[in-house]
């Protein structure tokens, strides 16, 4: 296995404020067979969230696995914290509901910065009822995502 990156950085503005920086993939990243796991996000983002009021998180994000995504938008969405994003280029897919997962007055988009939002999407070889079971599977990430968009 391929050595475990991490997909963000965290760096303290002062001794109130922090910065985050989503600058990658959400999650087990196939296509490079690197580990992005969620669950050392959250750790370090609860860490914060006890030392400093303010958490901005920066996105600059193609997007990544679901599993991890809902994991970090609840982290997010559910903080203490006054939490601001801050999409600095793209926010696409799991990026983009990293980004919502702020108030809405407190999510942020540069000018000419992207954002892309669209059902859940995955591939499979198989038979026609492994199809039909990868359907329902998406649609029930599609439920989580709307719920999500939701709260």
């Amino acid at each position: 296995m391929a050595k475990q990156k991490k997909f963000y950085d965290i760096q303290a503005k002062s001794t109130t404020e922090v910065d985050i920086f989503i600058y990658g993939l959400f999650g087990y990243g196939w296509w490079d067979e690197e580990n992005r796991d969620a669950f050392e996000f959250v750790q370090e983002f609860k860490a914060c969230e006890t030392k400093y009021e303010r958490i901005n998180i920066r996105i600059n994000s193609p997007g990544g696995m679901i599993h991890d995504g809902l994991a970090i938008y609840n982290v997010i969405h559910n903080s203490t914290a006054e939490v601001h994003t801050y999409n600095d280029g793209i926010a696409y897919s799991m990026g983009a509901i990293a980004l919502l997962a702020a108030k809405p007055e407190n999510t942020h988009g540069a000018k000419n910065s992207l954002t892309l939002l669209h059902n859940a999407s995955g591939g499979m070889l198989g038979n026609a009822q492994d199809f039909r079971d990868k359907a329902a599977s998406l649609d029930k990430y599609d439920d989580a995502l709307i719920t999500a968009l939701e709260t």
